[in-house]
């Protein structure tokens, strides 16, 4: 249960669920995109960007290399996916 009460802080002070966190990640993994993923999860992809960058800076490491065209996670990322 005490998984579940833990919050990260995003860079804008907004707290967000560690656990909520990981799973947008992750669908932004499985859809390659965080379009993809703000669209399968119903959020923004300025949301799931938010969620991506909370769970890096709780991890202290980038998890995914982005550019406007495509993305793919670094070493760390494909890890923390698996």
């Amino acid at each position: 249960m005490a998984l579940f009460s833990k919050r990260l802080v995003s860079n804008g002070g907004e707290e967000m669920d560690r656990i909520t966190s990981m799973a947008v990640f992750v669908m932004a993994i499985e859809t390659g995109s965080y379009v993809g993923a703000a669209e399968k999860l119903n959020i923004s992809p300025q949301g799931v960007g938010k969620h991506v960058r909370s769970l890096e800076q709780w991890l202290g490491t980038r998890l995914l290399h982005k550019t406007t065209r495509q993305q793919s996670p670094t070493e760390a990322g494909a890890r923390f996916y698996d």
